[in-house]
């Protein structure tokens, strides 16, 4: 067995403080950057889009009117369109539908006044778009009040502004039946749609009156065939404990077929929810607008609508209606962003703030008006997922105050050189959600890990799919013929890719994945190669913000790339990852998702009275890893110390050992940057020095038996 000399102690902590990659780091960080004159901290880039968690913008309202609300939300090439209803004038005293739109890409605006799209006719009010667009055609579909049964009515346009009719019409009323009885009673006075076009069936939530309830208001779900889009068949019921369940839903579908919507519970809450059906939502455990925070300036909250970007498959945000009138009018349109939660800790430790304002998508503020002086420094920041409420950062920041600005640094994203299979970072230490081997059918297994293969034209699987954000977009399919220099069983997944073929400029392209745990941390692995010198250089980005750009080429022509993307899971359990190219498209050869947790070693073992100069560690480890070995004199793994890193065997010799001494040894598995729990304890010692003794008192006997003899 080979013998690893001892290093010393100054050696060891500066190869584990500074040696690429061997320590665990947080992958947040916060770090000043200016000042400005007002009483609050300000926080940037903490934008957290589809995390579900929302920070109201601190100049609400964005869209004003006499009774301005019910937002419905479109993204467009480079801005955002708004519909909405109610009252823009004074006096006006009959609900339309309105048109607003952003400068921008940003949910705050600047917003245009609502310019009219449909008017009420033979109505009294018409109102609670929803819009939805389907082969290039835009359906609305609207609340049409009157005095007597109220309907659901639709308007079509060929461009989202010039509506037929644009003047409500009695004829274009949605029939809604219910054959089956769904309701157990009539439904009237039907109101508050939402349309989304799913991919058998038009679907219709909505709400209504029932004739043998008291008048009670419950939602509903019902379902259109293609053929005729106007004849509605009731599919559910969500019922009514005290409020109508899921009361103003804004629905929209998914890239990956599920459902997630907002809706307003009591006039006081914005939920969220998801559904793999469509049909039964389940709440997530976050309220993302709530009036009793301190910070919502607004008694009444109504009508939301998601900031929901169809184009790459975001929610960025919602839009509200919100008021201070106990009748529900006089409203006027907020938003929220989707953000992580900061906190900060005052420079006593003992009060938290944990209330924030938005002052853009990326940029919130911690305020403190009115608070006594001592309240306006910090010791220690905390940044918190808005959904699990785990804290993904505590940083010490010594004397932060007022008045400065802090960036949230987010080390997400890592590329590396990848030359074989040791620094693969494959290894059955981790837990593997995914493992796909694109384009190559042969079966490649690394450091005992097989890899799902796939035949060229394959781009979705068991909870992942491959896209192309262009209408029409096709993959191509390419078998790499040129050198490779990643060796082992590693260069058996670069032997094929697919790509953007669609004629043109190249375009952005993403990978979904489902069936993760919400709010759990994943690694993803993307293995590629350089095809050429250099210049294939994307922006690549996840759902949770973090973007980086990259040249796939950056270590040369057939020189592995591996890049790393640390993650948390969705609250609806997915994560994308996407890729917009500047000059060439992404070359997509294979693919690893594994959970951040690393199994530890087993089966420690010392030994015990073996050896008179060292004690020999043995467990049981994994292929693909490392291992750090921690000892202690005390069976307390608290007490131990560090002995050894970038161990890369199963086994260590310690020889910086003495006589009758017990020593305890915990060995830990290292996967770079991660690394998992110590391993079982073992206790080992040396051969006793009585003993030792008493063996050398009996050869020096023998020895002189013999020399007697001899003479």
């Amino acid at each position: 067995m080979k013998k690893i000399t001892l290093p010393t102690l100054l050696l060891i902590v500066f190869t584990t403080l500074f040696a690429d990659g061997t320590s665990t780091t947080n992958r947040f960080q916060f770090t000043k950057t200016t000042s400005h004159a007002g009483n609050y901290l300000s926080f940037t880039n903490v934008a957290f889009p589809d995390g579900a968690g929302v920070v109201c913008y601190n100049q609400n309202p964005v869209i004003t009117g006499n009774n301005i609300y019910a937002a419905d939300l479109i993204r467009m090439s480079n801005y955002w369109r708004c519909y909405n209803g109610g009252w823009l004038n004074s006096g006006q005293v009959n609900d339309r539908i309105y048109l607003s739109t952003s400068s921008s890409m940003n949910l705050e605006g600047p917003w245009t006044t609502p310019q009219l799209m449909v008017s009420e006719g033979p109505y009294v009010h018409v109102n609670d778009p929803s819009v939805a667009v389907k082969n290039g055609v835009w359906y609305m579909v609207y609340s049409a009040a009157g005095f007597g049964d109220d309907t659901i009515n639709y308007s079509t346009s060929t461009d989202g502004i010039n509506w037929s009719p644009s003047v409500a019409e009695t004829n274009t009323a949605l029939t809604i039946v219910d054959p089956n009885n769904i309701a157990n009673a009539q439904i009237t006075d039907v109101a508050r749609p939402s349309i989304v076009f799913a991919p058998d069936c038009v679907k219709l939530w909505f709400d209504g009156f029932l004739t043998n309830n008291g008048g009670a208001i419950e939602e509903y779900l019902a379902e259109a065939s293609y053929t005729n889009m106007t004849y509605f068949v009731v599919r559910h019921k969500y019922g009514n404990t005290g409020f109508p369940r899921f009361y103003e839903p804004d629905v929209v579908l998914r890239g990956d077929g599920t459902y997630q919507a907002v809706y307003n519970w009591a006039f006081s809450e914005i939920r969220f929810a998801t559904s793999e059906d469509g049909i039964n939502f389940t709440d997530v455990n976050v309220t993302p607008v709530k009036v009793s925070d301190p910070d919502f300036p607004y008694t009444y909250i109504n009508n939301p609508g998601l900031f929901y970007d169809q184009l790459n498959d975001v929610n960025y945000g919602i839009a509200f209606g919100m008021t201070l009138n106990s009748h529900l009018t006089d409203n006027k349109i907020g938003v929220g962003f989707m953000q992580y939660n900061v906190n900060a800790l005052d420079i006593n430790g003992t009060v938290l703030h944990t209330f924030q304002a938005g002052a853009s998508s990326a940029e919130q503020q911690s305020l403190f008006s009115g608070l006594p002086s001592q309240y306006n420094s910090f010791s220690k920041f905390y940044l918190k997922h808005p959904v699990t409420g785990q804290t993904l950062c505590e940083q010490e920041v010594s004397s932060a105050v007022t008045g400065e600005v802090w960036q949230l640094n987010n080390s997400s994203i890592q590329i590396k050189a990848w030359t074989d299979d040791n620094n693969s970072l494959i290894s059955p230490a981790r837990t593997y959600t995914h493992k796909i081997n694109l384009n190559n059918p042969a079966d490649v297994t690394i450091n005992n890990i097989t890899f799902d293969t796939l035949n060229s034209g394959i781009i979705s699987g068991s909870n992942w799919s491959l896209m192309i954000e262009q209408t029409n977009g096709t993959f191509g399919w390419l078998y790499d013929s040129k050198p490779t220099y990643v060796s082992g069983n590693s260069s058996n997944l670069v032997r094929g890719f697919c790509f953007d073929s669609t004629a043109g400029e190249p375009n952005p392209t993403k990978l979904k994945l489902t069936g993760l745990i919400p709010g759990k941390e994943y690694l993803l692995n993307l293995y590629s190669k350089g095809y050429e010198s250099g210049g294939r250089w994307n922006e690549i980005a996840g759902s949770d913000g973090a973007s980086l750009l990259i040249d796939q080429d950056d270590f040369g022509t057939g020189n592995g790339l591996l890049t790393s993307y640390r993650y948390l899971a969705q609250p609806d359990g997915t994560f994308t990852f996407r890729t917009k190219p500047t000059v060439a498209g992404w070359h997509w050869y294979a693919f690893a998702n594994v959970s951040s947790d690393v199994a530890s070693p087993t089966s420690t073992t010392a030994s015990q009275g073996n050896y008179s100069n060292f004690i020999e560690v043995n467990w049981s480890g994994y292929q693909g890893a490392e291992y750090k070995l921690y000892r202690s004199t005390n069976s307390d793994l608290n007490s131990a110390v560090l002995i050894s890193v970038n161990i890369t065997n199963t086994f260590y010799d310690d020889y910086d050992v003495a006589q009758d001494v017990y020593y305890h040894y915990w060995p830990v598995t290292v996967i770079i940057p991660d690394e998992s729990a110590a391993g079982p304890e073992a206790t080992g010692w040396l051969v006793p020095e009585p003993l030792l003794c008493n063996y050398l008192s009996i050869i020096i006997c023998y020895l002189l038996i013999v020399k007697k003899k001899l003479c």
